[in-house]
C-alpha cells in the first residue's frame, strides 16, 4: 500500500497547477511534506498543515470546480468535518455543503456552516465565497428552513446535529469519509522499528528499590 509521502509526491504538481488556475492572483510559497503532514503556505499567509488524505480531496475539488461551468452532473450533499478520518482535533466544528460530484468528488460551489466560540456558548455562521453563490442559490428551501428555526430556537443557534437534520429533509446526501480508505498515517514506520529488549536481569532487579528514583 502507498505510504503518504509517495502520496503527496503523486499530487503536489496537480494540486498545485489546479490552485494556481483557480487563484490567478495567489502564489504557492511553499508545499512540502513533513512527519505526516502537508505544508502549504499561500503568499504571506501562515502555514497550514493537513493530512494527505484531506491534501487529496483539496486537489479534486480544485480540479472539479476548474473543469466545471455549471452544476451538471452535481447534486447537492454534505460533508461533516469533524466526523471525518482526518479531522484534526483543534480545529473547528463546520459542515460543508453544496453542489457535489458524487461520484468523481470535486464540487461545482460549496458553503460552509462555522461554529463559533461566544463566550462559552457555539454559534452558528454561514461563510461563502462569492464564486459558490450560485450554487447557494439553488437552495431556497434550505434557507427558508433556516430562518424558521432561528425563530423556533429564540436567539440560541442551531447547533450541528439540528443543521443536519435541516439538510436531510432538504434531500443533501451525507458523503463525509469516516474511515480512512488508506493505510494509518499515523502508524506510517512502526513496522520499521526493530524490537529492543529492555527486560531487568531478577538479580538486579531485586536491588533496585523505588527510593533509589526519588530525589530527596
Amino acid at each position: 500500500m502507498m505510504k503518504a509521502e509517495d502520496r503527496f509526491n503523486e499530487v503536489k504538481e496537480r494540486y498545485m497547477t489546479a490552485y494556481l488556475q483557480k487563484n490567478k492572483r495567489s502564489i504557492i510559497s511553499k508545499c512540502f511534506y513533513e512527519k505526516g503532514y502537508v505544508n502549504i503556505e499561500i503568499q504571506d499567509s501562515p502555514l497550514r498543515k493537513v493530512r494527505v488524505g484531506k491534501f487529496e480531496a483539496m486537489t479534486k475539488m480544485l480540479e472539479f470546480h476548474n473543469s466545471k461551468k455549471n452544476h451538471e452532473g452535481c447534486s447537492r450533499a454534505y460533508v461533516r468535518s469533524s466526523k471525518t478520518w482526518y479531522y484534526d482535533s483543534n480545529s473547528k466544528i463546520s459542515i460543508y455543503f453544496g453542489m457535489y460530484n458524487i461520484e468523481d468528488g470535486g464540487t461545482s460551489g460549496e458553503m460552509e456552516m462555522v461554529w463559533i466560540d461566544l463566550g462559552g456558548r457555539l454559534s452558528a455562521r454561514l461563510e461563502s465565497f462569492h464564486d459558490s453563490w450560485i450554487a447557494l442559490s439553488l437552495f431556497p428551501d434550505l434557507i427558508e428552513k433556516m430562518g424558521k428555526s432561528d425563530i423556533q430556537v429564540s436567539g440560541n443557534s442551531i447547533q450541528e446535529e439540528e443543521f443536519v437534520k435541516l439538510l436531510d429533509e432538504c434531500g443533501f446526501k451525507d458523503i463525509t469519509e469516516y474511515e480512512c480508505p488508506y493505510k494509518s498515517e499515523v502508524d506510517e514506520g512502526i513496522e520499521d522499528i526493530e524490537m529492543v529488549d529492555l527486560s531487568i536481569p531478577k538479580d538486579m532487579a531485586e536491588k533496585l528499590k523505588l527510593g533509589d528514583f526519588i530525589k530527596k
